[in-house]
């Protein structure tokens, strides 16, 4: 109740079978080069938010808890090795928006995440009685992380706002990335700085423009196998975003980002980086019921996953994708259905060469 606050309580499971190859050979039968991975995972999120008063204002806190196990199973085509890993994380949050005045709010937050994590490598070995495995030792990893942000919001009037935030992040390395890395990869850790405006003209139309910058120590990246780079990256740039509601059925977005990304020790562009991306849609409430949704993503060239230095592989081409959806939804009852890539590029997102 809006006395007592809104206590959310959520369980979920996954379960994923992933048949990969990696380097196919035309020279060895496909069914000797699958590898599979075999992950079994259990979230739990428990989230309290209160709205309450304070100094005849009103303001808001969100506290929570989190916590996420997963059981993986990771065994490499022909012969091995087999990697098995147990993972949990246990994250607490909170976050405060508090009404300095009728047009100033701030924001700050903290989560804090505790990672467990154990390792072990199997080696499938040939005995006068046939081929098993083998179980290796098993090894342990333990981090503790937290992160914090801080922002503000200046509504001006109620077409032209102003907002900046300050913030710290981390990223644990996910499954896969650990059951291939070397030794001693670590999680990476970020600052986040971001500065803006919203202006909005006659109800219909809203503009946001935010100057970012953003460095990460320890970002993680794969060359054979998952590593951290040795320079901090440094991304600086600006998004736009653009919304157009042209009538009351026919809706118009937009969005354009600018990104340099930037190694602080070389100077090199970091690689998979796109300096341009944009994003444009249109949705079509073409009666009640039913609505028409078309986007299309516009990626632009990037460095080759291991070109480091910028000087050894061609980049990655430019490319376009668009996609539809329809929905029907009355009386409770929805349904959807679409198609991705309609035009059927051929694309690559990443590449390792």
């Amino acid at each position: 109740t809006e006395r007592f606050g809104y206590l959310k309580i959520e369980r979920g499971y996954r379960s994923r079978e992933n048949d990969f190859i990696i380097g196919y050979s035309h020279i060895i039968d496909k069914e000797e080069q699958v590898s599979e991975i075999d992950e079994q995972g259990k979230t739990l999120l428990v989230t309290y938010d209160k709205d309450y008063t304070f100094f005849s204002r009103e303001h808001s806190i969100l506290l929570g808890v989190d916590h996420y196990f997963i059981d993986y199973v990771r065994e490499e085509a022909p012969s091995g090795p087999r990697k098995n890993s147990q993972s949990e994380n246990l994250g607490f949050f909170i976050n405060n928006r508090w009404s300095l005045t009728d047009k100033t709010l701030f924001q700050l937050g903290y989560r804090g995440n505790r990672y467990d994590g154990r390792f072990r490598t199997d080696q499938l070995v040939a005995f006068p009685e046939g081929k098993r495995w083998v179980n290796g030792e098993e090894e342990n990893r333990d981090w503790y992380n937290d992160a914090w942000d801080l922002g503000i919001t200046y509504a001006y009037s109620k077409q032209f706002n102003l907002f900046a935030s300050c913030a710290t992040s981390f990223r644990i390395p996910n499954v896969d990335e650990l059951a291939e890395s070397i030794d001693g990869l670590k999680p990476q850790k970020g600052l986040h700085l971001d500065a803006g405006g919203r202006f909005g003209f006659m109800d219909k139309m809203e503009i946001t423009v935010t100057l970012f910058n953003l460095v990460i120590e320890d970002e993680i990246y794969y060359s054979e196998v998952n590593r951290n780079y040795e320079d901090s990256t440094v991304r600086r740039g600006i998004e736009t975003d653009l919304r157009y509601q042209m009538t009351g059925s026919f809706y118009l977005w937009g969005n354009y980002t600018y990104t340099n990304a930037r190694f602080e020790g070389t100077d090199a562009e970091v690689p998979l980086v796109p300096e341009n991306m944009a994003s444009a849609g249109m949705e079509w409430r073409v009666f009640k019921p039913l609505k028409l949704f078309l986007n299309g993503t516009l990626v632009g060239e990037r460095y080759d996953g291991n070109d480091i230095d910028n000087t050894t592989y061609e980049k990655l081409d430019p490319y376009l994708v668009c996609n539809t959806r329809a929905s029907f939804q009355s009386r409770g009852f929805k349904v959807f259905s679409g198609v991705n890539n309609i035009f059927d590029e051929l694309y690559a997102n990443v590449a390792y060469s």
